[in-house]
């Protein structure tokens, strides 16, 4: 329930950016969100198995700059 709840949540902000005009039109906001989701719950394991969260940053930009450049 949780992650179809997030899931559900990043779609509603990113087609909210979309309507506004902050991402491109045509964005497929539902894979757009399963695909943050999935990456920053990984992001998260693999940050802390190494012992260096800079890695959920470096992901997290990654994923912004791609959005956006949709």
């Amino acid at each position: 329930r949780f992650f179809n709840e997030q899931r559900r949540w990043l779609t509603q902000v990113i087609h909210q950016g979309v309507t506004a005009g902050e991402l491109p039109a045509g964005t497929d906001t539902k894979t757009w969100a399963t695909t943050f989701l999935a990456a920053l719950e990984g992001a998260m394991l693999v940050s802390r198995g190494l012992g260096d969260y800079r890695h959920f940053d470096i992901v997290t930009d990654s994923l912004l700059t791609a959005l956006f450049a949709a």
